[in-house]
């Protein structure tokens, strides 16, 4: 093993910018996505069409929460209208609020308020959606509690103290004063701070995964190269076969690489405050693993390295579309079960442990290995 380490150290050393690059690649542009996405927010925003079918003081009341969030553009317009500039994608989603709104809201429900339409381009239709059921909440919330109040009044024969509207008015003071929730669009995850809760649009390791997974494949060009040199002959004449050689190189660079992964832990931790815990770091060991024993797989199967790099970028553009972390897709792998189930980043992206395509991809491995070839024959 220590012969095989020093080989490989003389190959690096030849080409140390090359593989720093493509170490450091992930790294560099999930920073420099995230920056780009926070540089423009403060200038972008996600316009939101809103018809309404009725006009109240609770409709009243969900525009002005929508239109104080500072990432939303809210334009109230028609039916017709709205659809024309979803379909012309000037819009990103809209919503009609329902005649019969106010009455349902007084009455505690929540069934069929709202009618959401969006895109096959809505990225932040789920955002929005989300941010509208949680001012109705608040609201039906509101009534229930005074409904509540004025249950037991008449339970124990209490004269009323106050109306209904004064019990929603006392409750919406009550909230002002604790500050109990506040929530805010932002594309990185920033520290939150207390009785802050902010939502995030792209997850840094989303970004970083598709990279590293282009930049693992990329570096195992290697593989190809060396088994199509006249290099590959002399091993007839070494202790070590090519197999074996083959798979302690690439446990050295399955080393090389984890020092980078945890490198960009720490980065990840620091500056973009990203959550770490146990699971997590397991979950990324497994998926090192997965993604060295697939680029492992794939770079024993071509003979050509050119068109291996092809077969890489286009590989990992399918990666980065089915796992919806660089191109939101509406939640497709959790709608998809078979993509949800299959797909060797889903697991990761959720933070669980994948052990799926691990072991199907090392028992490819052990039986190549295993197996006698035509050249082993020859020996």
């Amino acid at each position: 093993m220590r012969a095989i380490l020093n080989n490989r150290l003389l190959f690096w050393k030849r080409q140390k910018g090359t593989l720093l690059f493509w170490m450091l690649l992930p790294i560099i542009l999930t920073f420099s996505i995230i920056m780009l996405i926070s540089t423009t927010q403060g200038n972008a925003k996600i316009p939101v069409g809103i018809v309404l079918q009725e006009q109240t003081d609770y409709t009243d009341r969900l525009l002005k929460e929508l239109s104080n969030t500072s990432s939303l553009q809210v334009e109230i317009m028609t039916e017709e209208e709205a659809l024309h500039q979803l379909e012309i994608h000037k819009l990103d989603s809209a919503f009609i609020i329902k005649e019969g709104y106010t009455e349902k809201i007084l009455k505690g429900s929540r069934n069929r308020l709202i009618t959401g339409i969006r895109s096959d381009l809505s990225f932040g239709y789920i955002p929005v959606s989300e941010a509208i059921q949680a001012i109705i909440q608040q609201d039906t919330g509101r009534i229930k509690a005074a409904f509540t109040v004025q249950q037991l009044s008449k339970e124990y024969d209490s004269p009323p103290i106050w109306t209904m509207n004064e019990i929603v008015e006392k409750s919406k003071e009550i909230e002002k004063q604790e500050n109990l929730l506040q929530t805010s669009f932002s594309f990185t995850r920033p520290k939150a701070s207390s009785g802050e809760n902010k939502s995030s649009l792209v997850n840094p390791w989303g970004i970083w995964v598709i990279f590293s997974f282009l930049s693992t494949l990329l570096l195992f060009d290697w593989l190809i190269k060396e088994k199509n040199s006249s290099i590959y002959k002399r091993f007839t004449f070494t202790k070590y076969s090519f197999k074996m050689y083959a798979i302690q190189n690439s446990i050295i660079y399955l080393s090389l690489f984890l020092l980078f992964d945890f490198i960009s832990i720490s980065l990840f931790t620091i500056f973009l405050n990203q959550p770490t815990s146990l699971t997590f770091i397991i979950s990324l060991v497994m998926l090192r693993l997965t993604l060295i024993t697939a680029a492992f797989t794939l770079a024993l199967s071509f003979k050509n390295v050119y068109l291996y790099y092809v077969f890489s970028f286009t590989l990992s553009l399918i990666m980065a579309i089915t796992s919806g972390s660089i191109v939101p897709l509406d939640r497709l792998p959790e709608k998809i079960s078979v993509i949800s189930s299959l797909h060797p980043l889903q697991p990761f992206l959720h933070n669980k442990i994948g052990f799926f395509w691990f072991i199907l991809l090392s028992v490819i491995v052990m039986f190549w290995y295993g197996r006698k070839g035509k050249f082993d024959a020859n020996y």
